[in-house]
């Protein structure tokens, strides 16, 4: 389908290299950089040093060069550290730094000031200080290390709850378990986030779950987390596909240090012997019986990480399982004579010739249990000093309990409306969900002054939903019985059994591919940047309700006499449409930066990001719908395009840059 499109992508990557381009791929830094100024003894700028960083855990080794006016330049470094960086110039003493942490989709300011050749030295410590002069920040964010994340109090362990550390998010619809919260920043619409790992997006891009998220849970375990960075408003032609936050997690790597872990959470609803929660108050005062609602909730996990070859090439693994079981739902409405509608429909199916399981009445609280596993398996390969391979394979895969109108107050089948409901348990279903994603990084320093970034992502993201039963709905109103909830005899109860109308097909398969070349390149002081992106999705969508049929009876006697009010079944006609909705969308993204240092306290960024949209499947031409409206049903996003100025300044208002001053005007693409 995007044949065409892909081999206008490799012509403008091949274009994009000869213009030099950016360490970033989808609006996502996956990497760190370092900046800073080499000073002699009296102050002065030293140019043509050699700096070595050397990434300790791994021992892989960067290099960089001073210009004339001592400024270096690193890219492309892993996130974290510690590292040490050690300045060498003829005329001076090599002069070491250790302890430097990067962060992530920063470029920290190290200043190193060496000193001369001497003879003899009893003692020498040397010394350089990140500035407080941040030369690549721009706009608002957070950074959160690891050791920030496991130091952050939270009861659900859920990354929704680590993001909004960041006092631009807010959390919305948060209780219940983990899939519940939506993240909300700077009060845009929740669904307006962009969510990556390692910078290949893990939205919702079909659209229909509130969190943005895919997954049910946490898409990737919180202790596999290097870094997680939430960014609100980055002035950078890098940065697009959100109005909202843009938050990134990195994910640890293997070091030359066989390192693992195991551990395991609980929370129950009885504690060395204490009920932490009361009894269920309807049923007390109905019954006068105590029931304890259950709460029960297991997290246990493993990391593993270490070299393959030391100093070249290093694994890093981790498994994840959670499982919770919760109070589900009470039944509402208690049928007289449910046995009889049962027996009733065994013979429907029995006539029919067909085998299908009704269901068992519902006589307590329905079981709410989920599941959730997720499993990291990464790769690092330090080809070189010029040269950084990184490959990583992700899983998540959920399931939550569906109890579909059980329980429901009313309703209504086909403009058939009814009372309170009861449904056998063949009428629950689940939703299950999984994802799976592969990765690859490649960075590479072609000399001192240009350095470049691949990338490729490629996820598949599938939503199916088994069912308890298989069958047409059957919806029966004016049935006697009891009302749960104030115990009282009702007449206008309702009666649903076969699979929920929403579920007749239901399935969603979602295939996201993300790729960009990127690259820098340093003149003077300045760095220009620039890069070609892309990212397509294919859309599978199944929806067809009602197609195992409905039929609605008014009353009990007239089920018992087949008398139905409504029966109908939804069918589609293959020679007109797919049995399922295929299409397809992608957006390409072509930018050019340059950021500009004139002196050790001013940073500016100007650029420009161009992107537009391609879909190759249109809709069949509706005649019917023209020629009573007029307006054609064939449109897609296919050519639209947008142009996104982008201009930021970072300012130290004084010496000691204690005090900075920020700006900057950008627009944003949201998609």
């Amino acid at each position: 389908m995007h044949m065409k499109s892909m081999q206008k992508f490799l012509l403008a990557s091949a274009l994009g290299l000869l213009v030099s381009i950016s360490p970033i791929a989808f609006g996502q830094i996956v990497s760190s950089g370092m900046t800073g100024i080499i000073t002699s003894p009296d102050g002065q700028p030293v140019s043509g040093a050699t700096l070595t960083a050397v990434h300790t855990p791994t021992n892989a080794s960067f290099t960089a060069t001073t210009r004339p006016d001592g400024r270096y330049q690193f890219r492309g470094l892993p996130v974290g550290g510690p590292f040490s960086v050690t300045a060498r110039a003829t005329g001076y003493d090599p002069t070491t730094v250790g302890g430097i942490e990067t962060q992530l989709g920063e470029i920290i300011d190290v200043n190193v000031t060496i000193k001369s050749d001497v003879i003899v030295l009893e003692e020498f410590v040397a010394t350089g200080r990140r500035t407080d002069l941040d030369s690549s920040a721009s706009g608002s964010g957070n950074i959160l290390t690891a050791e920030h994340l496991a130091a952050k109090p939270t009861s659900e362990r859920s990354l929704a709850d680590m993001i909004s550390a960041t006092p631009f998010v807010t959390l919305r619809s948060t209780f219940g378990d983990r899939e519940a919260s939506q993240i909300t920043a700077v009060g845009q619409n929740n669904r307006h986030n962009s969510i990556q790992i390692d910078g290949a997006r893990i939205n919702d891009q079909f659209g229909l779950n509130a969190t943005g998220l895919f997954s049910f849970f946490n898409p990737l375990s919180l202790d596999t987390i290097e870094q997680l960075s939430v960014h609100i408003s980055p002035y950078d032609v890098r940065q697009a596909g959100f109005t909202g936050a843009s938050v990134n997690a990195v994910t640890k790597s293997g070091t030359n240090t066989f390192k693992g872990t195991v551990y395991t959470y609980f929370r129950g609803n009885e504690l060395f012997g204490m009920q932490l929660q009361g009894p269920n108050a309807r049923d007390l005062v109905l019954s006068g019986t105590r029931i304890i609602p259950k709460l029960d909730r297991m997290t246990w996990g493993a990391t593993f990480g270490g070299p393959i070859i030391k100093d070249k090439l290093f694994f890093f693994l981790s498994y994840e399982d959670f499982e919770s079981t919760s109070t589900g739902r009470d039944p509402r409405f208690a049928p007289a004579n449910e046995a009889q509608i049962l027996t009733r429909l065994a013979a429907y199916a029995s006539t029919a010739g067909k085998t299908i399981n009704w269901g068992n009445p519902v006589t307590g609280q329905t079981s709410n249990t989920v599941r959730d596993e997720k499993i990291i398996g990464k790769i690092d390969w330090h080809i070189n000093s010029d040269h950084r391979l990184s490959v990583r394979y992700t899983s998540t895969e959920g399931e939550v309990p569906q109890f579909g109108t059980f329980a429901s107050a009313t309703g209504n089948i086909a403009g058939v409306a009814g009372g309170i409901i009861a449904t056998p348990d063949g009428h629950f279903f689940s939703q299950q969900r999984k994802e799976e994603a592969y990765a690859a990084q490649l960075f590479s320093q072609w000399t001192p002054d240009f350095k470049t970034e691949v990338k490729y992502s490629t996820t598949k993201q599938g939503q199916l939903t088994p069912l308890n039963t298989v069958g047409p709905v059957v919806y029966i109103t004016g049935v006697s019985g009891t009302d749960l909830l104030n115990n009282t005899s009702v007449t206008t109860g309702s009666y649903m059994a076969g699979t929920e109308q929403f579920r007749h097909g239901n399935v969603i398969s979602v295939e996201p591919q993300q790729m960009s070349i990127t690259g820098d390149y340093f003149l003077g002081n300045f760095v220009i940047s620039g890069g070609v992106e892309r990212e397509q999705t294919d859309f599978y969508n199944l929806f067809r309700q009602g197609s195992y049929g409905l039929v609605a009876f008014r009353n009990m006697t007239d089920f018992l006499n087949d008398t139905n009010v409504v029966i109908q079944r939804n069918v589609f006609d293959p020679t007109k449409r797919m049995i399922a909705d295929i299409s397809d969308f992608a957006t390409n993204g072509i930018f050019l930066q340059a950021k500009w240092e004139p002196t050790r306290r001013l940073s500016t960024t100007l650029g420009v990001r161009y992107e537009f949209a391609e879909s190759d499947a249109t809709p069949t031409f509706n005649a019917p719908l023209f020629a009573a409206t007029g307006f054609r049903n064939t449109g897609t996003p296919d050519g639209s395009s947008s142009v996104s100025p982008r201009f930021g300044f970072n300012l130290a208002l004084n010496d000691a840059r204690t005090t900075q001053l920020r700006g900057g005007y950008g627009h944003f693409l949201g998609r």
